[in-house]
């Protein structure tokens, strides 16, 4: 790759930053701004506006040049037509990276601004200095404080992402936390002019704070690296995309929107069979998959147990396992055993998927109970349990039992919330601090599920090939 370890250091962790075009009064620009001083970057802040002595607290200097000490990452928010002088005053001074959140660049198809790029890039080569975007919103790095709204989360993670898309980069940074993951790295890369997804697959390929990778793609302009790239990185850690912009009115809305070449559907699966990439349909499956990632250990196998209070839910679940490769478990004669001691025969199943019936909403530990006979089962990989916590009045016994049981389970449990995220959020997020990735859906968690799974699989057979 052409970038230096030193620029991807200045992009992510910067010691100083200068913000050019930082506004007194409230707009876009000084939202960036703010986000840098809530929750907090960890290194310098120089505010750059010629008409105002201070900014937020900030001492104010009129230009690049009156800052007292070298600049690692300048974020730029001026207006186009002053984006070419900043670039060169960047330059000059030997600024190592920066961000260029203004827009009417390649975006726009017309020939002035594709040479507006042009331009830019090659006074950023001249002074060694590497671009993000334009028209992105940049970078939110928790471990160094940059963000690119205020009060965003400080937490730092083990998910990256990369968006070809500014807005949607806070969305899924927000969207991820209400599944308890945290996030390394997330760059929105808006025309990627100069740095490209390319290079930040193989950065955060590289990065040891890094183990899974999601992304959201609109096209490319160098298919044939992003493809050598990706087969690479996909070996050491997933790589979950999420491609729009395959038909015709998704191409031109790509073109308006970041100026990529989308390209056809097929061309494009068959980029993602070769390299291990996970392809996700919408959002919400790229969510779903990375949390399963985020939970689930390599040790991962097909034989699944369904537990569950409703019954319809179940049935449900037993398709979707079957169309994700997976594998209803054969439990034990022993198991089955210790569940007749304790599962009341009324209107219960104990044949896989397991169906407590409505006994739960009297005896909230029969989920617990059940789950620790499944996990012990030696034929048994993984486990759904769905239902757990919908009586508001057992709420508090399930998750403490439930808690209580997480320190001792062995193998993987998927939790299906089937009254969502957003009504019980604390006890949402309690289980999720004990280890229990939470779901919305049987389906949907069979799905990411199936995913994983295969990806370890794939990843087992190429280096049996390799070593062979």
């Amino acid at each position: 790759m052409s970038y230096t370890l030193e620029q991807m250091r200045a992009v992510f962790c910067p010691r100083t930053v200068a913000v050019v075009g930082a506004p007194r009064s409230f707009k876009p620009g000084l939202v960036f701004l703010q986000a840098l001083l809530d929750p907090g970057f960890k290194g310098k802040v120089f505010p750059i506006n010629p008409n105002a002595d201070e900014i937020l607290g900030l001492k104010t200097y009129p230009s690049l040049s009156g800052i007292p000490e070298r600049v690692d990452l300048a974020i730029i928010l001026v207006g186009i037509e002053q984006v070419q002088n900043v670039i060169e005053e960047c330059a000059q001074a030997g600024v190592r990276a920066a961000i260029v959140f203004t827009s009417g660049f390649g975006e726009t198809g017309e020939p002035l601004g594709l040479q507006r790029e042009r331009e830019m890039v090659a006074a950023a080569r001249a002074g060694s200095m590497r671009l993000v975007g334009p028209n992105c919103m940049g970078v939110y790095c928790p471990e160094s404080g940059l963000a690119f709204f205020p009060s965003m989360p400080q937490v730092s993670g083990r998910v990256a992402f990369v968006s070809q898309s500014g807005s949607l980069s806070a969305f899924v940074t927000l969207m991820g936390r209400l599944r308890g993951m945290s996030f390394s790295k997330v760059v929105s890369i808006g025309n990627e002019c100069d740095l490209s997804s390319t290079d930040f697959f193989d950065y955060l390929g590289n990065d040891n704070r890094t183990s899974i990778i999601t992304a959201y793609l609109e096209g490319t302009r160098d298919g044939r690296t992003l493809l050598e790239t990706l087969k690479k990185v996909s070996l050491k850690k997933p790589v979950i995309i999420w491609k729009a912009g395959f038909t015709s009115a998704g191409a031109r809305a790509v073109s308006s929107h970041t100026g990529s070449l989308a390209g056809s559907e097929s061309v494009w699966n068959s980029v993602f069979k070769q390299a291990g990439v996970i392809r996700a349909q919408n959002i919400e499956e790229m969510i779903d998959i990375a949390t399963t990632f985020h939970y689930v250990p390599e040790t991962v196998g097909r034989r699944i147990v369904i537990i569950s209070g409703p019954g319809g839910p179940a049935v449900a679940a037993a398709d979707a396992l079957e169309r994700g490769g997976l594998k209803l478990a054969e439990l034990s004669p022993k198991s089955i055993e210790k569940l007749r001691t304790f599962i009341p025969a009324a209107g219960a199943s104990l044949r896989n998927p397991i169906d407590l019936g409505v006994a739960p909403w009297g005896i909230i530990s029969l989920y617990s109970d059940t789950l620790r006979v499944v996990d012990e089962d030696e034929n048994v990989d993984a486990t759904v349990l769905i239902g757990g916590g919908l009586n508001p009045s057992g709420q508090q016994e399930y998750l403490e039992l439930m808690m209580e049981l997480k320190k001792s389970l062995k193998k993987p449990c998927m939790l299906i919330s089937l009254a969502g995220f957003v009504g019980d959020v604390e006890f949402c997020n309690k289980l999720q601090s004990a280890g229990f990735p939470l779901y919305t859906a049987p389906e949907r968690a069979l799905a990411s599920y199936s995913e994983v799974v295969g990806y370890y699989e794939w990843r087992q057979d190429v280096g049996k090939c390799a070593s062979s």
